[in-house]
Order: C-alpha cells, then structure tokens, then sequence
C-alpha cells in the first residue's frame, strides 16, 4: 500500500470567533491532483496556507511524505518540496524561462543564492530546466 503524499487530519484554524479552517481532513496519494473549490470564504486560501507554512494550524496533523511537517515555517516546508505557487505570469521578468526554473530548481539546495555567473558551467541544470518546460510543451529556446 503507498503511503499520502499529503495528509491533513483534522486540521483547524480559527481567527478569533471565526473557523476558517474546521476539522479539515485531506489526503493526496502520489500521482493525485486535487482541487479546492468552493464559494468566497470557505476557507480555500486558509487551507493553502495552513498546507505551505504560512499560517499554523490551532489544531490537527499535516503530514508530507509521511513526515509530520506542522510546526515547520514556510522556508523548512520549501525544502522538503512543499511549496505554494501563485498565479504570477512573470515571476522575474528579465529571466528566460530557462532561467526562471532554474531558480526553482536550485532553491531546495540553497544554490539559488550563488550569482548565475557562478553557475553557468552547470549544464546539467540547464537541460533540467529545459525538460521541465518540454514536459509541458514549451519551447525552452
């Protein structure tokens, strides 16, 4: 049997008298896609942020690869590959798209703060980036 990916349970999150989150129980077996739907203030946004670090929970249990990642912040969670990602259509403008992931692909290494010039010689990391957008069928060029 394989193991959640993602797994909330009973997850709770109260702004005062309100619960924003209420007893949220989630799980996300390897290979699933998800989506949260529902009306403005259900608690969407809420859950996102309990999931990436950005808020904490009151109450409850989110496991990520099995591992309890609840009082882990947001830059702890990235590390582990659990991040959030915003509909932004150019995070850094004056990167290619090549460049653009592979910041993404350097920062669970903490490389991504090394000045590109230092990286250039990585090639490896380049065709990374460049398989990343072939697999969505973008033309890395």
């Amino acid at each position: 049997m394989t193991a959640a990916l993602l797994e909330l349970a009973g997850v709770t999150r109260r702004f005062g008298a309100l619960a924003a989150a209420d007893d949220l129980t989630l799980q996300v077996m390897p290979g699933q896609i998800h989506a949260l739907i529902g009306p403005n203030g259900a608690g969407k946004t809420t859950a996102c942020a309990l999931i990436s670090g950005e808020i904490m929970a009151d109450a409850g249990r989110i496991r990520f690869h099995g591992r309890d990642v609840g009082a882990l912040g947001v830059v702890s969670r990235a590390r582990r590959g659990l991040v959030r990602a915003y509909q932004i259509v150019a995070l850094f403008p004056s990167l290619t798209a090549v460049e653009t992931i592979e910041v993404g692909l350097l920062a669970p290494t903490r490389a991504v703060w090394r000045p590109f010039a230092a990286r250039a010689r990585d090639r490896d990391l380049t065709a990374r980036a460049a398989a990343v957008l072939a697999r969505f069928g973008l033309d890395p060029a």
